[in-house]
């Protein structure tokens, strides 16, 4: 008998179907790679598999041996409700004056086993985080959070795991360990449903394929058999579009560009230095951008690449207490938090992350007029034409609801808000998380172009060398030091010519 039996699941929602006729089944030892595009239905058939979704019609049933307990899951959104739960955790601390920090990675894992037992110790081990017990939830980086939910998740000794995208946010190394661990996760009578835009992340260990594609089933069966059809090759080798926007909104009312030197610095940083208690991120960093640079920021989870990013942007209270200077002015010496933001164009994952009120498409992407979480002031009709420029360059559709896209629909919404304003510098943190091979690779081509026609600087974080965009001039990379990731050991460089 099945462990999981799925038959012509259906799921509507605004109307609209889903995911339509699914029938499915989870047998024995079985370890599935769900695959398919953006906004297929991969994860939404996760939520009602593991019970966590009503489905519109048809019947889901499990073996006497599974239960919902049964379940542990990663993903984004779960990530995105941990978050959420701190975040409003600290803003009634604030108002308390409390000392205390938030939860740390210790505390959320001793909800889910005992961290002294052998095997407890060994997964903490293995995904290095042993230094990191004591960190609140909010210090981490986006790399980090994902390897504590992996741990959580594993402590849990699950009967069925599921992982949404796991390898997503994870440096090299990183995501190295982390196949090593599902590869051996069979052996631990651990099954795995393992859901991926990425054919390189479907590793050896997974022993079947079900293919998604528009909410239905497109493709099915034992790896070995489907692996080499055409239809495999077509949900990861999508013929990708040529995004040459012909109407960019130029609108850049803070570009100051026509009246300063090419090589006047936007940002100086001296001896900057920002830690969390005794966990120190940067330490006495020097680094200078100048007016006609584009830089990519490479390096291992946890190295400070989204602290410069959030020093930059105003988001770290830690950077009035350093030595920084922003387009000129020193940080500290009167400008608003908003001046600030008004000449910067933000994507990153703690940003999508706040977004968790009912909103459409087009108001999140308004709401980047003025740097708000959602949206509460009226829009010029100047503006509502701007946001209809960028929603049609990136091919979305404006009534949509925002919390009912895929993760990594909502990553290309929220680039139109980033650019909707035309920032004199736009700050991009993994961009490309989430989004499959087709909406990533139109991203890259899009970015590679706005300099070229808006004039905005572009900051670009990423761990993976094949993202960069064309307009990428200058790399900063945070290397390792003595066995042990450190900013100490910075390679700072002209981007070097395509043919090296």
């Amino acid at each position: 008998m099945p462990l999981i039996t799925l038959e012509q699941i259906s799921l509507v929602r605004e109307g609209r179907a889903v995911l339509r006729d699914i029938s499915w089944e989870v047998g024995e030892n079985e370890q599935w790679g769900i695959v398919g595009p953006n906004g297929s239905g991969k994860t939404l058939l996760m939520q009602i598999v593991r019970g966590r979704l009503p489905y519109s019609s048809g019947m889901l049933s499990y073996s006497h041996r599974i239960t919902p307990s049964c379940f542990a899951y990663v993903s984004f959104e779960l990530h995105s409700q941990i978050i959420a739960r701190e975040q409003g955790l600290e803003y009634a601390r604030n108002f308390s004056a409390s000392e205390d920090e938030g939860t740390t990675v210790q505390q959320l894992l001793e909800d889910t086993a005992d961290l002294r037992e052998q095997t407890s110790t060994e997964t903490i081990r293995t995904l290095g985080l042993e230094h990191f017990l004591t960190t609140p939830l909010l210090a981490l980086s986006n790399g980090e959070m994902r390897k504590v939910l992996l741990c959580r998740a594993l402590l849990k000794k699950p009967r069925i795991l599921i992982l949404d995208e796991p390898y997503d946010g994870l440096d090299g190394e990183s995501r190295f360990t982390l196949g090593k661990m599902i590869e051996h996760l069979p052996a631990k009578h651990v099954q795995v449903l393992l859901i991926t835009q990425h054919r390189e992340d479907l590793s050896a260990s997974i022993t079947h394929i079900l293919g998604l594609k528009d909410g239905q089933i497109v493709l099915k069966g034992p790896k070995h058999e489907v692996e080499h059809s055409s239809t495999f090759k077509d949900l990861f080798d999508v013929a990708t579009r040529k995004v040459v926007p012909p109407n960019i909104p130029i609108g850049v009312s803070h570009n100051p560009n026509a009246a300063k030197t090419a090589d006047e610095p936007t940002v100086v940083m001296n001896d900057v230095t920002v830690s969390y208690g005794a966990r120190v991120v940067l330490n006495k960093f020097n680094w200078t951008v100048r007016r006609n640079e584009h830089w990519a920021i490479i390096g291992p989870n946890g190295c400070g690449k989204s602290t410069l990013l959030r020093l930059i942007s105003a988001d770290h209270l830690q950077a009035y207490s350093n030595n920084i200077t922003l387009f000129g002015k020193h940080r500290g010496s009167g400008e608003s938090i908003w001046d600030i933001k008004q000449r910067i164009g933000v994507l990153s994952p703690e940003l999508q992350i706040l977004y968790r009120e009912d909103l459409t498409v087009s108001q999140v992407v308004a709401s980047g007029f003025f740097d708000s979480v959602g949206l509460y002031q009226q829009t010029t009709i100047e503006q509502k034409s701007k946001v209809q420029e960028w929603l049609k360059i990136l091919d979305l559709q404006g009534d949509q609801k925002f919390s009912l896209l895929s993760y990594g629909l909502r990553r290309t919404v929220m680039l139109a808000r980033a650019l909707v304003k035309g920032p004199e510098m736009l700050l991009l943190d993994e961009p490309c998380q989430g989004l499959d091979k087709e909406h990533r690779q139109r991203l890259i081509e899009l970015v590679s172009t706005i300099p070229s026609v808006t004039g905005a600087q572009i900051i670009f974080v990423t761990h993976r060398r094949d993202e960069l965009p064309q307009c990428i001039s200058h790399v900063l990379e945070f290397a390792a030091d003595s066995g042990q990731w450190s900013n100490r050991a910075v390679s700072v460089r002209a981007r070097p010519a395509p043919d090296g």
